[in-house]
């Protein structure tokens, strides 16, 4: 049971292009080119724990607020309920109802059928009642009603142990996905005194060697390069790069360190409750700080 890393669905990592009238992009064959989904580098195949936890912990920021976009408000994780149903919908969903992935599947039948066996034993069969149990003409022996409660009896045991299962492990991969983006924070702040480690927004689009003449002159080898081009602005005032010098604007548009500093309260807030860390080794200004989430 894995999970594509879901900080590829906030939001904010989902743009769309406005083409011009004669863009490539109004094109029937290119619409679908307008949506782009951004920040692919935070993706990978991780445990449903951290996915989770990384979930419901981007419920605590409201990344428009004026004053304090970097700020994590705990009172607004999910309430136990909430997160019960968002982790109970992803145990009953099945795949098998779904349509396939154009032009996706397992490389060989052996590991296919082998994967779908590891999925079987993972996760319970559906509910076995249907609604011919509740017809009235409905054929079958007296026990067969009994009999269908007891495997829906089954069934919704082993879903709880598998949500309460699940729970637990976003509460302990908690601290490792705070402990990332405490570092990722970091990493894009400007911190005064250290250099600053160069951006690959900073990369035109245009300029990398196989789309360059020997005379050093620029090809146009894709249509849709001015939009292209609109998209890396586009990026770059969603999510303006902290190493770049603007004499205009002293203040970056996003405290990174504060948001790192922040960050690492709720960090703190998960250790004591694992009880990595006794409340009493931490300083002062920490423990007046940490900042907790109790379900």
């Amino acid at each position: 049971m894995y999970s594509s890393n879901t900080s590829q669905t906030q939001y904010g990592n989902i743009l769309r292009l406005l083409p011009s009238g004669t863009s490539p992009l109004l094109l029937p064959a290119n619409t679908h080119k307008q949506l782009i989904v951004i920040d692919f580098e935070y993706a990978n195949a991780n445990t449903p724990g951290l996915e989770f936890a990384n979930h419901f912990t981007e419920w605590c920021y409201n990344y428009h607020d004026e004053k304090v976009p970097w700020l994590c408000n705990t009172s607004f994780y999910p309430t136990p309920e909430e997160q019960d149903r968002f982790v109970r919908a992803y145990v009953r969903h099945r795949p098998q109802f779904n349509a396939m992935t154009p032009q996706l599947g397992p490389q060989d039948g052996a590991a296919a059928g082998k994967e779908k066996e590891q999925e079987k034993q993972k996760r319970p069969a559906g509910p076995t009642s249907s609604i011919s149990n509740f017809m009235l003409d409905a054929r079958g022996p007296p026990e067969s009603a009994a009999t269908t409660a007891k495997q829906d009896a089954e069934y919704q045991a082993n879903e709880d142990a598998q949500v309460r299962s699940l729970l637990r492990e976003t509460h302990m991969w908690r601290l490792a996905n705070t402990a990332q983006w405490v570092a990722w924070g970091i990493v894009q702040a400007k911190v005064p005194g250290l250099p600053s480690a160069p951006s690959s927004a900073a990369i035109p689009l245009s300029e990398t060697p196989d789309e360059m003449t020997p005379t050093g002159d620029h090809v146009i080898s894709d249509p849709l390069d001015a939009e292209a081009k609109q998209l890396q602005d586009d990026i770059k005032d969603k999510r303006p790069d902290p190493n770049e010098e603007d004499d205009e604007q002293a203040e970056e548009e996003f405290d990174y360190l504060a948001y790192a500093r922040d960050r690492a309260m709720f960090f703190w807030g998960d250790a004591l409750s694992l009880g990595l860390v006794d409340e009493k080794d931490l300083p002062e200004d920490v423990k007046s700080s940490v900042k907790r989430v109790e379900n």
